[in-house]
């Protein structure tokens, strides 16, 4: 959180009110007296992922010239939990994410090693 994505918000916002921001939501999830049922989270997951999570991602890669390996791993568990069979297609499905994020160099990759990751067992 306050690596990559807070580093993604710059220079939108200040580095400070980003690291605020980032301490916030690991506060609130991390709180156990706060209910957050995983299914209501993931409710909307899609149109979720592509206003939130994929411009964070498309920044972070403009930025550093490479994919976050938490935002990939996240996007790879995202497409997991999702039952999604081609992560390859899924990225390139232009209808879903308005472009093919194929295009986002790394990006694939990432995601199919951030998969290979979740499911292997250990």
């Amino acid at each position: 959180m306050l690596q990559e994505i807070a580093y993604s918000l710059l220079p939108s916002i200040s580095l400070e009110e980003a690291n605020e921001f980032g301490i916030k939501v690991l506060d609130r999830f991390s709180n156990p007296f706060i209910e957050h049922q995983w299914q209501s989270i993931t409710l909307n997951y899609t149109s979720k992922m592509k206003l939130r999570n994929i411009p964070l991602i498309k920044r972070y890669q403009e930025r550093f010239n490479r994919i976050a390996p938490c935002m990939a791993l996240g996007f790879a568990a995202y497409i997991l939990y999702m039952k999604m069979e081609d992560p390859g297609a899924v990225l390139a499905d232009t209808a879903l994410w308005g472009e093919d994020l194929r295009q986002i160099n790394g990006l694939e990759y990432s995601i199919g090693e951030a998969i290979k990751e979740l499911t292997s067992e250990k």
